[in-house]
């Protein structure tokens, strides 16, 4: 036999098969976007031994549900599965404390399958919150809901919860709070233009890139709730200083992505994106960056423009604040996002256009309508990817930045900007691939890869399967003027 068979023959008998939840279920239930689905495999029985039974209908590991071969796709069980999945981001040592508490109070009186039950119940309608509760997250005329006050609500559906991710938020609330500030001053402070040096990507630092990651580097070191950071201004990873405490998570970050249109007053942004510690010992290591991002436990982007705003999800959707300057703080003004299952905008560098290979252009043409097929997309290209991005997540469209002569493997940073973006946009209902895969499942080699990205509402985006086409095929012309 093929050993190659083989080996998919048993990686299939003891992990099972991966599957795709329905389209329909994910459009009515974003959250559970975030979570790997298998169907088959040993643990739903390994589950069902402990029970004495033959198998369950779901187990939890990590990310990853495992669906027994009979399970069919109730929303009930699939919310109370993603419950568990929270847990075991959120629960310090969640393994041995579920085992602890089955021991002691039964399978049923487990307090952590209770809380599951209880998500999934409130999800669905079948147990509303109470009325004190559902007021919380009101704003009314003497009371105003910061990211503060809805983060704590947020943190009741998991009664285990440490409050470190809490934290995390909080801290980043406060680093773009001082980085507004900044951007708002920059012309006053002679804090615009170049620093005279280059970063790890071999891009010309603005000075305002150097302030803003000293400004979320010096928020985090210090609060023992990550073990480690990234930066893309920055070669390798950034360790916590000896002396503090060190937590859980690790953070990546691009601290102020569209840094060369600051001194033209374009709206520029800061994106970062948390996962939790998967090594041994009390600092981070590559093992705990290089992970796929539908491990993320959280991510978010501030854009600093007109105003300035804050959008992040936990994988139970994606909500945005934004800051009231006369106060201070950052109230609750988008709740649950949701992105227009079909666009408006284009949003695309067409300088590329004669660098692009014959798939992409004629992907191209079919949004602007010109193959006959379809109404044509409004094209709005701000190069500010936060400025774009966040446009289409309200407007719905498409974020487009294929491969090129120039950029054959891609221009944007998977860690830094793709898998935080992608993350938000499929809790708010979109998608987000590199042509070829969904971003999330991109497994990382480098800590500063770059990736094709298209993301954006989820039927544009699914387009892009019509006319894919494998990421080295090389595009017919040299681009000699520079990079865009």
């Amino acid at each position: 036999m093929d050993p190659r068979r083989a080996l998919r023959r048993l990686t299939r008998l003891l992990l099972g098969e991966a599957i795709e939840l329905p389209a329909a279920m994910l459009q009515r239930y974003p959250m559970l976007r975030a979570v790997r689905w298998r169907r088959g495999g040993l643990p739903p029985r390994v589950g069902g031994w402990c029970l004495l039974r033959r198998e369950v209908q779901g187990i939890t590991l990590g990310q990853t549900v495992f669906l027994s071969t009979s399970a069919n796709f109730d929303p009930a069980l699939l919310l109370h599965e993603f419950a568990h999945v929270r847990q075991f981001a959120e629960v310090s040592a969640f393994p041995l404390r579920y085992v602890w508490q089955s021991l002691r109070h039964g399978y049923r009186g487990n307090r952590f399958e209770r809380d599951a039950d209880d998500y999934a119940a409130q999800v669905l309608g079948e147990s509303p919150l109470p009325p004190e509760a559902r007021q919380l997250v009101k704003h009314t005329a003497t009371s105003v809901v910061t990211i503060e006050r809805f983060i704590i609500e947020e943190e009741r559906n998991f009664p285990d919860a440490t409050g470190e991710l809490s934290g995390i938020l909080y801290d980043m609330a406060l680093a773009a709070k001082m980085i507004a500030n900044k951007v708002r001053s920059a012309g006053l402070a002679d804090i615009l233009g170049s620093a005279g040096a280059e970063n790890v990507q071999g891009e010309m630092q603005q000075k305002l890139d150097v302030i803003s990651n000293e400004i979320i580097v010096k928020a985090f070191d210090h609060g023992g709730r990550l073990c480690a950071m990234a930066s893309e201004e920055e070669p390798g990873i950034i360790q916590i200083p000896e002396g503090f405490r060190t937590g859980k998570y690790v953070m990546l970050f691009d601290p102020l992505d569209g840094s060369s249109n600051i001194d033209v007053n374009v709206p520029v942004g800061t994106i970062f994106s948390v996962y939790k510690k998967i090594t041994r010992g009390p600092r981070g290591e590559m093992e705990d960056m290089l992970q796929p991002g539908r491990r993320q436990v959280a991510a978010g982007y501030i854009i600093y423009g007109s105003s300035t705003m804050l959008v992040y999800t936990t994988g139970q959707g994606a909500h945005g604040f934004t800051l009231d300057p006369s106060i201070g703080e950052f109230l609750l003004s988008h709740p649950h996002i949701q992105i227009p299952n079909s666009g408006r905008y284009l949003s695309v560098n067409d300088a590329y256009e004669q660098d692009w290979p014959e798939h992409t252009r004629a992907l191209m043409r079919r949004y602007r309508g010109l193959d006959g097929q379809r109404k044509s997309l409004n094209v709005r290209y701000v190069g500010s990817l936060v400025a774009d991005f966040h446009r289409n997540l309200l407007g719905g469209g498409v974020f487009a930045y294929p491969s090129n002569t120039k950029s054959p493997r891609g221009k944007l940073r998977l860690l830094y900007e793709a898998n935080p973006l992608a993350f938000i946009v499929e809790q708010a209902g979109g998608l987000a691939t590199d042509g070829v895969r969904r971003i999330l499942d991109v497994d990382p080699t480098d800590l500063h890869q770059r990736t094709p990205l298209y993301i954006g509402s989820k039927a544009e985006v699914e387009t892009v399967a019509e006319f894919s086409a494998p990421h080295d095929e090389a595009p017919r012309r040299r681009r000699e003027d520079g990079d865009a």
